[in-house]
């Protein structure tokens, strides 16, 4: 995918880019009222950022089952993320089996070794999820396995266009007993919900030491759901469950601008909100591939050290859809990768 372009590649990509600007013009539509607050919120908020000003981060990584793959996309991720001239970065992988590779690049942290407490949690809440949502439920116990005061969870199908550091300077943007900062679902998932509660698990900010004080807020919101008193999580898991509770305790979580995750799902394409809440006026910092068609493609755009350049990743695009693809919902998807790719670049 990389490498020099050839004349039929670049014709390719010319006419991928035009089919792309047709598509978002006949699909723009008005902001919803979350997205206007987004807006508001950043602006409000922005402030110089300086590169190798901050203290190291810690980023976690969850990886269960045997397939090997999966790690070596965790490990890929964390080089992308190191960009020389910055703070460091630790990073930790939570797994539920013995890893011997993994202590060349992160810390191990095995499920076993969690709190008979967190383990008691997470059966409960093995009773009220399906497929792979009792998985996901690990993530809102991770202050009974982490000593950590904070931490940044990831998944590993994500592009990051700016600095891991500038995310997690939202941590400074929480609020008194905000213990959970998330970007909200650029879908219509949670029509049942409050429009701003639904949210998306791919990116969380987690400050694990309000999530693991007894007396806190979250700690009785999330006993109270694993009782079953918030219905069935289903298999989202903590997706879902982090929905519920905003939708009910708004003050647990801090709202991140949208354009730290970027989704690229079109599940809900054929929904009449689809355009609305998949909006996003923010500037892009993270890209989710979130949508099948695009994960290895984000995955090989994860160089080491290094934002992928704009250039690649519409050779990559045009290579991905190919010059025929008339797919009006993955073309969206398309443009909003080459938004956020290219920004920098106009």
């Amino acid at each position: 995918m990389r490498g020099t372009t050839n004349a039929p590649m670049r014709c390719t990509a010319r006419a991928l880019l035009a089919a792309l600007a047709l598509v978002a013009s006949a699909s723009a539509a008005a902001l919803d009222h979350a997205s206007v607050q987004e807006t508001q919120s950043a602006l409000q908020s922005e402030r110089p950022f300086a590169l190798g000003v901050h203290d190291p981060i810690d980023v976690v990584f969850l990886v269960t089952g045997p397939d090997g793959q999966r790690v070596d996309n965790a490990r890929r991720l964390a080089r992308h993320l190191v960009r020389e001239g910055e703070a460091p970065v630790r990073f930790h992988l939570v797994t539920d089996q013995p890893r011997a590779s993994v202590a060349e690049w992160a810390t191990l942290h095995l499920l076993s070794s969690m709190s008979a407490e967190g383990l008691a949690l997470h059966a409960n809440f093995s009773k009220i999820t399906h497929g792979p949502g009792s998985i996901y439920m690990w993530k809102p116990l991770l202050q009974w396995l982490l000593p950590q005061p904070r931490v940044l969870v990831l998944d590993a199908d994500v592009l990051l266009v700016r600095s891991v550091h500038e995310l997690w300077a939202e941590f400074d943007r929480f609020g008194a007993d905000t213990a959970v900062g998330m970007a909200r679902e650029q879908a219509p998932s949670y029509e049942k919900l409050k429009p701003e509660a639904g949210v998306n698990g791919g990116v969380q900010l987690l400050n694990l030491e309000r999530m693991r004080d007894p007396s806190s807020l979250y700690q009785h919101e999330l006993r109270r759901c694993a009782t079953g008193a918030c219905g069935d999580i289903g298999y989202l898991g903590d997706q879902t469950l982090y929905s519920i509770m905003k939708d009910r305790t708004p003050g647990l979580f801090h709202t991140l601008p949208c354009g730290w995750n970027r989704q690229l799902s079109i599940h809900f394409w054929a929904h009449k909100e689809f355009r609305s809440r998949h909006a996003c006026p923010t500037s892009c910092g993270l890209v989710h591939g979130n949508q099948p068609k695009f994960k290895n493609m984000i995955r090989d755009m994860q160089a080491a050290g290094r934002a992928p350049q704009c250039d690649e990743c519409r050779r990559g695009l045009a290579e991905l859809l190919g010059p025929s693809n008339k797919d009006a919902s993955l073309q969206y998807s398309a443009k909003t990768v080459l938004d956020c790719c290219c920004a920098g670049s106009r």
